[in-house]
């Protein structure tokens, strides 16, 4: 069964990410997102694991999201995470992972790109 949180995350393709700010403390991201018709949504990425942004270095601007998934993630995220390159759960054969902790992948993609693993997302109407 899909989370309904994680089903609005596919809702956000032709939406604007306008920002992201992080909380080292609270291990969350949030990500603001506006549409081109006035709505606006944050997307918070609770219990973060790893957060990976990358875009074009001489770019700036609004960054249009033309693509946004979410989905459970197996084995503790240690496939992902060693994709992403995790290095905080590192063992002799590489990455561990969390298992027995149930975690989320969110990945935006656009003019900038967003892959996160998390704990839990949670989307907001603002």
């Amino acid at each position: 069964m899909v989370e309904p949180d994680m089903a609005k995350v596919a809702e956000l393709r032709d939406w604007i990410l306008t920002g992201v700010v992080y909380s080292a403390e609270r291990r969350e991201a949030v990500l603001k997102l506006e549409h081109w018709d006035g709505r606006r949504r944050s997307v918070t990425l609770e219990g973060v694991v790893q957060l990976n942004i990358s875009g074009m270095p001489d770019e700036s601007g609004p960054s249009d999201v033309i693509g946004a998934k979410a989905e459970q993630m197996e084995e503790g995220g240690r496939v992902a995470l060693e994709m992403f390159g995790h290095s905080f759960r590192r063992g002799e054969s590489g990455v561990v992972g969390y298992p027995g902790t149930k975690l989320t992948h969110l990945e935006l993609v656009g003019d900038l790109c967003v892959n996160a693993v998390c704990q839990r997302i949670r989307v907001f109407e603002v």
